[in-house]
């Protein structure tokens, strides 16, 4: 007798061929997947339970523990063993330089010696701080050697800026707002030099008692006055250049002329003694003395004839006086 197509197969079981040989379930029936016993390194799988099969390989699905996860990158999870997988994303744990799986925020890396640790909590536990992450104190900036360093701080990751440095005007330096936020710490870096440490060229002078010591350049025309020998005084006017021009500056009449009538003073008179006066001198010492008034105008004596008197010679006074007379 055949099977037929009309034999009843317990559950679990299915009718195998119609047209075999047979009067029994064991002859007729053949077990579908669901009665298979899948175990290690096997598990269960719902998506075969109506394979008609007995065979591990076609009711079961391997689990992690058949899995080698010794390859770069990965190491062995033994909570895994279990679960259905047969790929490292699915067996294995990565290593903390598995850079595939480890993906640091910005700011944050792995330290070389730990390449080949694992962590239950990748990105926090394998990732590290560096000064990249940092963000400096007011009056700080970033080392720009330190950026890919493991480091969170002021002291390890930070340059003071020219901001905190102060200048000292007192040695010829002054503060640079464009510089403020520029890494350095000395006055060559942060501050501009003033005139009070330029040393005027030739046929400059220093301005008298420093007034442009805290003035910001480094040259003759910000920082010096011209020598009066320089400078043209008008013979019209009669006028003649200062004595020792080369060594008293200024850049007008005032400063650097005075009265051509200052060689005869300073060449060929002398000053009235205290308390003595033109009229009291006769005629040969009369031309060759003067006095000073209170202005400082140089007034020579004059004899005049007509009076035969020696006079104040007011109408040809030197009225900005002689200098070094």
């Amino acid at each position: 007798m055949m099977c037929g197509k009309d034999f009843q197969c317990d559950v679990g079981y299915v009718l195998g061929d119609a047209t075999a040989p047979g009067v029994s379930k064991k002859d007729c029936c053949q077990p579908k997947c669901e009665l298979f016993n899948c175990t290690a390194p096997y598990a269960p799988s719902a998506a075969k339970k109506d394979i008609v099969s007995s065979k591990a390989e076609d009711c079961c699905e391997l689990t992690c523990a058949a899995f080698n996860c010794s390859i770069p990158g990965w190491a062995p999870n033994k909570t895994k063993e279990t679960e259905i997988g047969q790929s490292a994303e699915e067996c294995c744990t990565p290593l903390c330089g598995n850079s595939a799986q480890v993906t640091c925020k910005a700011g944050f890396a792995v330290k070389e010696e730990n390449v080949n640790k694992t962590s239950a909590d990748i990105d926090e536990d394998c990732c590290e701080a560096t000064c990249e992450s940092w963000t400096c104190s007011d009056g700080l900036a970033p080392n720009p050697d330190k950026e890919k360093a493991f480091a969170a701080s002021d002291e390890e990751c930070c340059l003071p800026t020219c901001k905190k440095f102060e200048c000292s005007i007192e040695k010829g330096w002054a503060p640079w707002p464009a510089v403020a936020d520029d890494i350095g710490d000395n006055a060559t870096k942060c501050c501009l030099p003033t005139c009070k440490q330029f040393e005027c060229g030739e046929g400059f002078l220093p301005y008298t008692e420093g007034e442009k010591d805290n003035v910001t350049s480094q040259s003759n025309t910000a920082c010096c006055m011209p020598a009066c020998e320089s400078y043209s005084c008008s013979a019209a006017k009669g006028l003649m250049k200062v004595p020792n021009a080369k060594k008293v500056g200024g850049k007008d009449d005032k400063a650097c002329c005075e009265s051509k009538k200052c060689d005869k003073v300073r060449n060929n008179m002398t000053a009235l003694e205290d308390k003595k006066f033109c009229n009291g001198l006769d005629k040969e010492e009369c031309g060759t003395k003067y006095t000073k008034s209170e202005s400082g105008a140089i007034v020579m004596c004059t004899f005049q004839a007509n009076y035969d008197l020696c006079r104040y010679d007011v109408d040809a006074a030197i009225s900005d006086g002689c200098k070094d007379v």
